[in-house]
Protein backbone atom coordinates (compact mmCIF):
# COMPACT_ATOMS: atom_id res chain seq x y z
CA UNK A 1 0.00 0.00 0.00
CA UNK A 2 2.88 2.38 1.15
CA UNK A 3 4.55 1.71 -2.48
CA UNK A 4 1.13 2.54 -4.58
CA UNK A 5 0.68 5.62 -2.43
CA UNK A 6 4.51 6.42 -3.15
CA UNK A 7 3.84 6.03 -7.01
CA UNK A 8 0.21 8.23 -7.58
CA UNK A 9 2.06 11.12 -5.42
CA UNK A 10 4.97 10.92 -7.95
CA UNK A 11 2.63 10.15 -11.15
CA UNK A 12 0.38 12.94 -9.87
CA UNK A 13 2.89 15.13 -9.80
CA UNK A 14 4.06 14.28 -13.16
CA UNK A 15 0.88 14.78 -14.68
CA UNK A 16 0.25 18.47 -12.90
CA UNK A 17 3.70 19.44 -13.36
CA UNK A 18 4.72 18.13 -16.95
CA UNK A 19 6.57 20.98 -18.31
CA UNK A 20 8.56 21.35 -15.22
CA UNK A 21 10.48 17.70 -15.45
CA UNK A 22 13.48 18.36 -16.03
CA UNK A 23 15.52 16.43 -18.83
CA UNK A 24 18.66 15.24 -19.62
CA UNK A 25 19.40 18.17 -21.54
CA UNK A 26 23.41 17.98 -21.37
CA UNK A 27 25.42 21.47 -20.92
CA UNK A 28 25.05 24.49 -22.67
CA UNK A 29 27.52 23.68 -25.46
CA UNK A 30 26.52 20.40 -26.50
CA UNK A 31 23.03 21.77 -26.95
CA UNK A 32 24.34 24.76 -28.75
CA UNK A 33 26.35 22.94 -30.94
CA UNK A 34 23.48 20.46 -31.83
CA UNK A 35 21.45 19.95 -34.73
CA UNK A 36 18.62 22.03 -32.87
CA UNK A 37 18.30 26.05 -33.60
CA UNK A 38 19.36 27.06 -30.22
CA UNK A 39 21.26 30.32 -28.10
CA UNK A 40 22.23 31.49 -25.65
CA UNK A 41 21.24 34.64 -23.95
CA UNK A 42 22.58 35.77 -20.66
CA UNK A 43 21.74 32.57 -18.40
CA UNK A 44 18.95 31.67 -20.60
CA UNK A 45 19.58 29.07 -23.26
CA UNK A 46 16.73 28.74 -25.97
CA UNK A 47 15.96 25.62 -27.87
CA UNK A 48 14.16 26.62 -30.92
CA UNK A 49 11.54 24.51 -33.05
CA UNK A 50 7.93 23.24 -33.09
CA UNK A 51 7.63 23.77 -29.50
CA UNK A 52 11.26 25.28 -27.80
CA UNK A 53 11.91 25.19 -23.77
CA UNK A 54 13.75 27.93 -21.95
CA UNK A 55 16.11 26.60 -19.54
CA UNK A 56 18.05 28.88 -17.09
CA UNK A 57 21.22 27.51 -15.37
CA UNK A 58 20.86 26.99 -12.21
CA UNK A 59 23.92 25.31 -10.14
CA UNK A 60 25.07 23.64 -13.25
CA UNK A 61 21.46 21.77 -14.29
CA UNK A 62 19.24 23.04 -16.86
CA UNK A 63 15.71 23.31 -15.38
CA UNK A 64 12.95 23.73 -17.24
CA UNK A 65 10.54 26.65 -16.85
CA UNK A 66 7.75 26.23 -19.34
CA UNK A 67 6.84 25.72 -22.75
CA UNK A 68 7.69 28.82 -25.15
CA UNK A 69 6.98 28.74 -28.73
CA UNK A 70 10.30 30.88 -29.97
CA UNK A 71 9.61 31.31 -33.94
CA UNK A 72 10.13 34.71 -35.48
CA UNK A 73 7.71 37.09 -36.11
CA UNK A 74 8.29 39.38 -39.15
CA UNK A 75 8.15 43.31 -38.75
CA UNK A 76 5.69 43.31 -41.91
CA UNK A 77 3.43 41.29 -40.45
CA UNK A 78 3.44 43.03 -37.16
CA UNK A 79 3.46 46.57 -38.48
CA UNK A 80 -0.15 44.83 -41.09
CA UNK A 81 -1.54 44.10 -37.85
CA UNK A 82 -1.18 47.16 -36.06
CA UNK A 83 -2.43 49.21 -39.04
CA UNK A 84 -5.60 46.73 -38.60
CA UNK A 85 -6.10 47.48 -35.54
CA UNK A 86 -5.35 51.13 -35.57
CA UNK A 87 -8.05 51.52 -38.93
CA UNK A 88 -10.71 48.86 -37.15
CA UNK A 89 -10.48 49.66 -33.40
CA UNK A 90 -9.91 53.25 -32.29
CA UNK A 91 -10.54 51.79 -28.50
CA UNK A 92 -7.69 48.94 -29.20
CA UNK A 93 -5.59 52.24 -29.59
CA UNK A 94 -6.65 53.94 -26.27
CA UNK A 95 -5.86 50.82 -24.56
CA UNK A 96 -2.94 49.99 -26.10
CA UNK A 97 0.81 51.65 -25.21
CA UNK A 98 2.27 50.79 -28.23
CA UNK A 99 -0.67 51.43 -30.43
CA UNK A 100 -0.51 54.97 -28.95
CA UNK A 101 3.22 55.50 -29.36
CA UNK A 102 2.29 54.59 -33.20
CA UNK A 103 -0.57 57.29 -33.67
CA UNK A 104 1.50 59.69 -30.92
CA UNK A 105 4.89 59.26 -33.40
CA UNK A 106 2.88 60.65 -36.53
CA UNK A 107 1.55 63.46 -34.60
CA UNK A 108 -1.96 61.93 -34.45
CA UNK A 109 -4.21 62.07 -31.24
CA UNK A 110 -7.82 60.64 -30.57
CA UNK A 111 -10.59 62.93 -30.02
CA UNK A 112 -11.75 62.89 -26.56
CA UNK A 113 -15.65 63.26 -27.31
CA UNK A 114 -15.91 61.18 -30.68
CA UNK A 115 -12.90 58.45 -30.10
CA UNK A 116 -11.89 59.04 -33.55
CA UNK A 117 -8.00 59.12 -34.59
CA UNK A 118 -7.16 62.83 -35.86
CA UNK A 119 -4.63 64.37 -37.48
CA UNK A 120 -3.20 68.34 -37.40
CA UNK A 121 -4.94 70.12 -40.03
CA UNK A 122 -3.92 73.41 -41.38
CA UNK A 123 -5.69 76.19 -43.17
CA UNK A 124 -2.78 78.25 -44.56
CA UNK A 125 -2.97 82.35 -45.49
CA UNK A 126 -3.39 83.41 -48.29
CA UNK A 127 0.34 84.36 -49.86
CA UNK A 128 1.24 87.62 -49.04
CA UNK A 129 4.83 88.99 -49.34
CA UNK A 130 5.17 91.04 -46.54
CA UNK A 131 3.94 88.30 -44.45
CA UNK A 132 6.00 84.97 -44.02
CA UNK A 133 6.45 83.34 -47.70
CA UNK A 134 8.53 80.51 -49.52
CA UNK A 135 10.52 81.44 -52.67
CA UNK A 136 13.44 79.13 -54.32
CA UNK A 137 15.82 81.68 -53.94
CA UNK A 138 17.32 83.98 -51.20
CA UNK A 139 17.22 87.00 -53.21
CA UNK A 140 13.35 87.23 -53.04
CA UNK A 141 12.40 87.30 -56.69
CA UNK A 142 10.24 84.56 -58.38
CA UNK A 143 7.05 83.41 -57.32
CA UNK A 144 5.64 82.93 -53.66
CA UNK A 145 4.64 80.07 -52.12
CA UNK A 146 2.29 79.77 -48.60
CA UNK A 147 4.42 76.53 -47.62
CA UNK A 148 7.89 75.36 -47.97
CA UNK A 149 6.48 71.81 -49.52
CA UNK A 150 4.84 73.88 -52.55
CA UNK A 151 7.61 76.26 -53.08
CA UNK A 152 9.79 72.71 -53.35
CA UNK A 153 7.31 71.32 -55.21
CA UNK A 154 7.71 74.12 -57.64
CA UNK A 155 11.67 74.25 -57.47
CA UNK A 156 11.03 70.13 -58.52
CA UNK A 157 8.56 70.62 -61.41
CA UNK A 158 10.59 73.61 -63.33
CA UNK A 159 13.62 70.79 -64.08
CA UNK A 160 13.08 70.25 -67.52
CA UNK A 161 16.26 68.41 -68.28
CA UNK A 162 16.02 65.62 -71.00
CA UNK A 163 17.66 63.05 -69.43
CA UNK A 164 15.23 62.82 -66.75
CA UNK A 165 11.93 62.99 -64.59
CA UNK A 166 12.15 64.40 -61.15
CA UNK A 167 10.10 63.56 -58.09
CA UNK A 168 10.06 65.41 -54.58
CA UNK A 169 11.78 63.21 -51.56
CA UNK A 170 11.41 63.84 -48.17
CA UNK A 171 12.35 67.10 -46.46
CA UNK A 172 12.68 69.30 -43.27
CA UNK A 173 12.87 72.45 -42.05
CA UNK A 174 16.59 72.63 -40.79
CA UNK A 175 16.17 76.31 -39.86
CA UNK A 176 13.39 78.71 -38.94
CA UNK A 177 14.05 79.91 -42.78
CA UNK A 178 15.60 77.23 -44.40
CA UNK A 179 14.05 73.60 -46.12
CA UNK A 180 15.99 71.37 -47.58
CA UNK A 181 14.61 68.48 -49.79
CA UNK A 182 15.57 65.61 -51.98
CA UNK A 183 15.31 66.01 -55.31
CA UNK A 184 14.99 62.09 -56.93
CA UNK A 185 16.22 62.03 -60.74
CA UNK A 186 14.83 58.62 -62.38
CA UNK A 187 16.68 58.13 -66.39
CA UNK A 188 14.37 57.85 -68.97
CA UNK A 189 16.87 56.04 -70.62
CA UNK A 190 17.41 53.21 -68.46
CA UNK A 191 15.69 53.64 -65.22
CA UNK A 192 18.17 54.23 -62.92
CA UNK A 193 17.87 56.99 -60.24
CA UNK A 194 20.10 59.45 -58.59
CA UNK A 195 18.93 61.90 -55.57
CA UNK A 196 20.65 65.56 -54.50
CA UNK A 197 19.22 68.18 -51.67
CA UNK A 198 18.06 71.60 -52.46
CA UNK A 199 17.03 74.01 -50.45
CA UNK A 200 14.14 76.81 -50.83
CA UNK A 201 14.25 79.67 -48.41
CA UNK A 202 11.74 81.79 -46.36
CA UNK A 203 10.56 85.50 -46.79
CA UNK A 204 8.56 88.23 -44.82
CA UNK A 205 8.84 88.77 -41.05
CA UNK A 206 5.00 88.35 -39.97
CA UNK A 207 1.97 86.51 -40.60
CA UNK A 208 -1.32 88.15 -41.52
CA UNK A 209 -4.15 88.94 -38.90
CA UNK A 210 -6.33 85.84 -37.71
CA UNK A 211 -3.53 83.75 -38.67
CA UNK A 212 -0.38 82.59 -36.81
CA UNK A 213 2.88 80.77 -37.52
CA UNK A 214 3.11 77.17 -37.06
CA UNK A 215 6.90 75.84 -37.15
CA UNK A 216 5.62 72.55 -37.81
CA UNK A 217 4.59 73.33 -41.37
CA UNK A 218 6.61 76.65 -41.54
CA UNK A 219 3.34 78.58 -42.62
CA UNK A 220 0.60 81.27 -41.46
CA UNK A 221 -1.64 79.27 -40.75
CA UNK A 222 -5.28 78.59 -38.71
CA UNK A 223 -4.94 75.18 -36.47
CA UNK A 224 -7.61 72.28 -36.62
CA UNK A 225 -8.14 68.79 -36.90
CA UNK A 226 -9.20 66.14 -39.52
CA UNK A 227 -10.32 62.18 -39.45
CA UNK A 228 -7.21 60.34 -40.38
CA UNK A 229 -8.45 58.38 -43.22
CA UNK A 230 -7.36 54.99 -43.95
CA UNK A 231 -4.71 55.67 -46.63
CA UNK A 232 -3.07 57.80 -43.91
CA UNK A 233 -2.66 54.73 -41.97
CA UNK A 234 -1.52 52.57 -44.62
CA UNK A 235 1.34 55.47 -45.18
CA UNK A 236 2.25 55.18 -41.35
CA UNK A 237 6.00 53.97 -41.17
CA UNK A 238 6.26 51.38 -38.53
CA UNK A 239 9.84 50.63 -36.92
CA UNK A 240 11.15 48.26 -34.84
CA UNK A 241 11.44 50.36 -32.02
CA UNK A 242 7.65 50.71 -32.32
Amino acid sequence: MRFLLLFLLVASSASFGGTRVTPNVGSNMSILTSNNTSYLSGSTLWKQGDTATSYIERLGRHTPVGVTPSRGVSLARIGSAAKDLIRLSPTSVAASVGLMAIIEGAGWAIDELTGQITAPDYITAPVNTSNYHWRVNQQGTGPAFATPVEAAQYYVSSMSYSCCTYSLGSGSLISSSTYEFKVIATRRDNGSTSSSYNRVYRHGSQCSSGYSYDNSIGACAISGKKPVTSSDINNLQITGDA
